[in-house]
């Protein structure tokens, strides 16, 4: 599994293509894809199924079919926010429910309440999915966040990189202040699965890094 953030301002789709090909993930979740980052990424990378939500700018890749995508569920977006994809993708195993979602940056009193809402809103949908479930993405948060632990309490979700080190995915802007302000806020979490390993890849031009995990069914 893959989540990568590859930043609306960031045009440069060698390096992008390069950092996925770098990882070779079976499920690919991308946030703040554009039209055209999406059609060109379509054509660069080898994946035989892809589906973009154009009111999210988020788009899951996989080599497995992707039986259908959800833009949003009831209750899962505020103030116009649509800020999660819900995909249903046929593995080997089974059909597996992956969610990749992207809550507003909490910089104002509002996005802030907004993130928090959103968590609250999706924790009860996630819960109620009766197969294994994937919820990946740049969550907005860190791992240390009250907030983050109750969405994962609230969802009877695990982070695949809590134990697995620290993985600092943002900010990695090119500019001076953001090469000492760094924190995780790019997750992958689940249930029903272990994780094998999990670690950071290359933000190429993006102001975040991917976060990549080894998922194991149990």
């Amino acid at each position: 599994m893959m989540s990568y953030n590859i930043w609306t301002q960031n045009q440069d789709y060698d390096a992008i293509q390069l950092s996925i090909q770098r990882e070779k993930p079976d499920i690919l979740f991308l946030t703040e894809i554009t039209l055209s980052a999406m059609r060109d990424l379509e054509n660069r990378l080898e994946y035989p199924y892809s589906q973009r939500s154009n009111r999210g700018s988020n788009a899951f890749f996989s080599r497995y079919p992707i039986l259908s995508t959800t833009p949003e569920y009831p209750n899962a977006t505020d103030h116009g926010l649509t800020f999660s994809l819900v995909a249903q993708i046929q593995t080997p195993q089974e059909i597996l429910t992956v969610v990749g979602i992207h809550p507003p940056i909490p910089l104002t009193r509002s996005s802030f309440a907004v993130r928090n809402q959103q968590f609250e809103r999706l924790a009860p949908f996630i819960r109620q999915v009766p197969n294994r479930v994937i919820v990946l993405g740049d969550f907005n948060t860190s791992p240390w966040s009250p907030y983050f632990d109750q969405f994962l309490q609230e969802a009877d979700l695990s982070s695949a990189t809590r134990g697995q080190g620290i993985w600092a995915t943002w900010s990695y802007a090119p500019t001076w202040f953001h090469w000492f302000a760094k924190i995780p806020i790019d997750h992958i979490t689940s249930r029903g699965f272990d994780c094998i390993d999990a670690w950071a890849g290359l933000a190429n031009g993006s102001d975040h890094q991917p976060i990549v995990a080894e998922l194991k069914p149990v």
